[in-house]
């Protein structure tokens, strides 16, 4: 998207530059830091986190996460679901993570597997 991105318009930073970035955290510094004007990617994460408002929920809510989420360790989010308010719900499966969830996800819902189907499931389950 970035490389996309460049095509349109002056960026912060070069695309080979960007490119050579090896985390995440060095990525965001590169691309997200500069465009929306944070002061660092910890500036970031920090500002657009939800994890400190879970304990307000007060509409049931549902949180799908993986153990192998490449974005959003699940260590990071132990403490928030641990003080979050009962509203919430964690379905915490082994497979896909963040962006991603196989087809085949199974969250316990009855009816056809896969993400959509079974948040949707559970939304009417949890009206």
């Amino acid at each position: 998207m970035y490389a996309a991105t460049a095509t349109r318009r002056p960026l912060a930073n070069p695309v080979e530059v960007v490119r050579r970035a090896r985390t995440t955290r060095e990525r965001d510094e590169l691309t997200v830091v500069p465009r929306f004007a944070f002061r660092s990617a910890d500036d970031y994460y920090r500002r657009v986190q939800v994890a400190d408002e879970l304990h307000r929920l007060d509409t049931p809510s549902l949180l799908v996460v993986s153990q192998n989420d490449p974005m959003v360790p699940m260590h990071t989010l132990r403490g928030a679901i641990d003080s979050a308010s009962p509203a919430l719900s964690v379905a915490c499966v082994n497979t896909g993570g963040h962006m991603f969830f196989p087809r085949s996800l199974d969250l316990g819902q009855a009816g056809q597997p896969g993400l959509e189907r079974q948040v949707t499931r559970w939304l009417l389950n949890n009206q």
